[in-house]
């Protein structure tokens, strides 16, 4: 994350955030996003009884090693990085509920979600399966949607998402590289998020990525 990225998601929780849902993140990585949101909760809400619900797989793959762990002397066990993410985040542990695991596998309790940082959706399936999992508790009027791989040129599934929903949110604007910032308009029906994007088919998708060029 940017130093930008991470001053925005530390006012997130410590300005925005009004103690009306739970604050979700999805893709904490070895710590960053995790301590802004939970310094932002510290700072503000201190004794509110309300943590980060953090959701991560926590394992290594070719291009976290080579790029991020081999060049900062950190060692995995037997590709599992939880006890790097735990070091790094121990100053602010008791403001973080971590869930570890595949996050596909995972349901939501039901509770409204006020802020939900998505940097997870690195594939269409589980991008498929966080838009009809988390955005329908969202609150009308209220929640932010995070996506923080919005401009970024592998995941355009997040683009394609925001633009099939966009009768439900608000664009309110980026932080510079990375995350676009979206604020949820109306409740999203399950019913309007597709089961799997690309069924929507290539025809459609153009359409939605054209649309959306043209939009911003």
């Amino acid at each position: 994350l940017s130093e930008d990225e991470k001053k925005f998601l530390y006012w997130s929780t410590a300005e925005f955030f009004e103690n009306k849902g739970e604050i979700v993140e999805l893709g904490p990585f070895a710590r960053g996003s995790s301590v802004a949101f939970a310094s932002g909760l510290q700072h503000a809400w201190q004794g509110c009884g309300r943590t980060v619900k953090v959701y991560d797989l926590f394992r290594t793959d070719a291009y976290m090693d080579t790029f991020y762990f081999t060049p900062n002397g950190l060692s995995r066990i037997d590709g599992n990085f939880r006890h790097i993410y735990d070091s790094q985040t121990s100053g602010c542990a008791e403001f973080l509920t971590v869930n570890e695991g595949d996050v596909t596998k995972t349901g939501w309790s039901g509770d409204p979600i006020e802020i939900l940082f998505i940097d997870i959706a690195k594939a269409w399936h589980v991008n498929d399966h966080l838009n009809r999992t988390f955005l329908p508790h969202l609150i009308p009027n209220k929640s932010l949607v995070i996506q923080q791989d919005f401009f970024h040129q592998w995941e355009y599934w997040t683009i394609l998402t925001m633009e099939l929903l966009h009768d439900y949110f608000e664009f309110v604007g980026f932080v510079r590289w990375n995350s676009a910032v979206f604020r949820c308009t109306r409740a999203v029906p399950l019913q309007v998020i597709p089961t799997a994007l690309r069924s929507l088919g290539l025809d459609r998708l153009r359409e939605l990525m054209n649309t959306a060029i043209d939009r911003h």
